[in-house]
């Protein structure tokens, strides 16, 4: 099983990366064009639920943060194929989304019409950091991380506690 994670983990980064930095190469016009008809899907069902409408800034900053915790999740179950420690997982793992947010800002700058925003950085390791978290606490509650053994194990003797 782990090595067929070891051959799907890149193949989905590698995924992921394409999408992030090819949404980044496109010019504004095309950008916008894209960015509408995701915000005219999601007000459809926000005004349906909640009798209210999304802007298109706030779709643009969504998708940032959604973008990059798939990719900083993606980082994280990768790093811990390797039995590293959660937290050289969770370092490794950021680090490489705040590279990749560098990157997909100076992609930016080359795309007519665009501009790179440091706030899109911080956005960006935000979402990464939530999903590394959210993971790396994940594998905490389920015993994932000792011992390098990769399976829950948690038995119950019969007198109502759990082993800790």
């Amino acid at each position: 099983m782990k090595t067929k994670r070891r051959i799907i983990l890149p193949i989905l980064i590698f995924l992921a990366l394409t999408f992030i930095w090819l949404n980044s190469a496109m010019d504004s016009v095309v950008s916008d064009e894209e960015s509408s008809r995701i915000l005219d899907f999601l007000n459809r069902i926000t005004e349906a639920i909640f009798n209210r409408s999304l802007t298109l800034h706030v779709v643009r900053k969504l998708a940032h943060f959604v973008e990059f915790a798939v990719l900083g999740g993606l980082f994280y179950l990768s790093v811990a194929l390797f039995d590293t420690s959660p937290s050289l997982r969770i370092y490794i793992s950021e680090t490489l989304s705040l590279i990749v947010a560098l990157i997909d800002e100076t992609i930016q700058l080359s795309s007519d019409g665009r501009s790179s925003q440091v706030t899109d950085v911080w956005l960006d390791s935000l979402g990464s950091f939530s999903a590394i978290l959210c993971l790396a606490l994940l594998f905490a509650l389920l015993h994932l991380d000792k011992g390098g053994d990769n399976t829950a194990k948690i038995t119950d003797k019969g007198d109502g506690n759990l082993p800790e």
